[in-house]
């Protein structure tokens, strides 16, 4: 009895060691399955990274073609695989705007907006589309968010070129009096040691004739290129609208032959020529130089007064508001000895009245018969300049 209890144990052991390599096979399988699992999980979600990648190239490659109508398409389907991509979601945003379903594209916009609203580049798409959508106060509060947005790249870059869009934009819509001052913090923003740049805002300020800003923006582009053709004609246009004459025919006189011919800055060549050419009061002329000037506008003027007499009726048909012109004619020829070439060199004080009086022929005769072109017109410049701006 003694040695058959002693052999119990031993015969209970295969059992036991059984079951121990049971759990363990059990256990590795376990480990093998989820790593199959997690490889096929992995795997799979590449193949759908894939899919959203292929799906989202080919709506970059159909929207810079501008077929918008399939790059919507393309990146729907990328969606589909990624759907919580914000970068997927802002380009059919884009394509959806692009192919005019603006409504479509706001609603996208905004709730990506509402997630990350610093962002430039989502203020400035819903700017655009405010624009479009001629809807002036959202467009406005869009834009402000854009320039003082976050952007990923080239923040400074970005926020100069939202900000000149939104100058071109309240110019074209002719909001001036919100567009001097987002002129003037373009201005403030642009490096005097960026020609083309200082160029471009030199343009806009041209448009909505602050002529003394787009004179100094003009001039710093200058200070880098002297022969600079195109900021050559801003700054002479500038000065020519302040009536800086012989500083605008500086300039022209610098352009090329072929420049100086373009209609707007040919006129423009010719009266500061003129006008340089006719003014007696400039510095450092001699008496003789001064008689001269003076007897040519007389003459210029005397003719003026004429032609304009002879289409109301000439002298006995004069109508009522002719009285001007009358008495024009009547002082020209009670003064004609004192004006004359001998009498203005021996007494050259009577150039100042005699000038006064070709100033009032042109005031008059622009009023009753239309604008004077050439040296009549150079005269009238010339009387506006030393402030005979007549009625």
């Amino acid at each position: 009895m003694a040695s058959s209890e002693s052999t119990l144990p031993a015969a209970s052991e295969p059992h036991r060691l059984s079951r121990e390599a049971v759990l363990l096979v059990s256990f590795l399988l376990l480990v093998l399955l989820l790593a199959f699992t997690a490889f096929f999980s992995r795997m799979y979600k590449k193949h759908i990274h894939v899919l959203a990648d292929e799906w989202f190239a080919r709506g970059q490659t159909d929207f810079h073609s501008a077929n918008y109508k399939n790059a919507v398409v393309d990146y729907r389907n990328a969606l589909a695989y990624s759907p919580d991509s914000p970068r997927f979601q802002f380009q059919l945003a884009k394509a959806l705007s692009a192919a005019g379903r603006e409504d479509e594209a706001k609603a996208y916009l905004q709730t990506l907006l509402s997630e990350a609203p610093g962002n430039g580049e989502i203020n400035l798409e819903l700017a655009r589309i405010a624009v479009r959508q001629r809807q002036m106060s959202e467009a406005m509060r869009y834009f402000q968010g854009a320039i003082y947005g976050e952007w990923d790249r080239d923040p400074i870059e970005k926020r100069w070129e939202v900000r000149k869009e939104l100058c071109e934009y309240l110019i074209d819509q002719g909001a001036l009096q919100q567009i001097e001052g987002e002129l003037i913090a373009l201005v403030d923003n642009t490096s005097p040691t960026d020609e083309k740049r200082s160029k471009e805002v030199g343009a806009l300020l041209l448009r909505v004739q602050l002529w003394a800003r787009s004179l100094r923006v003009y001039q710093s582009a200058l200070a880098l290129n002297m022969q600079d053709a195109d900021a050559l004609v801003g700054a002479g246009t500038a000065a020519f609208q302040l009536g800086k004459y012989a500083q605008a025919l500086e300039y022209f006189d610098r352009l090329p032959a072929e420049k100086r011919s373009e209609p707007g800055v040919s006129g423009m060549l010719e009266t500061s020529r003129l006008f340089f050419d006719l003014d007696p009061f400039q510095r450092d002329l001699s008496v003789s130089k001064r008689v001269e000037r003076t007897t040519k506008a007389l003459a210029i003027a005397h003719s003026r007064l004429q032609e304009c007499a002879g289409k109301l009726g000439g002298w006995n048909g004069l109508p009522s508001n002719g009285e001007g012109l009358q008495k024009l004619n009547t002082t020209s020829q009670s003064m004609a000895k004192e004006w004359s070439i001998q009498s203005l060199r021996i007494h050259p004080d009577r150039i100042e009245p005699a000038m006064a009086w070709v100033f009032e022929v042109e005031n008059e005769t622009a009023l009753l018969c239309g604008a004077a072109q050439s040296e009549n017109n150079a005269l009238w410049l010339l009387g506006r300049s030393r402030g005979n701006s007549g009625k």
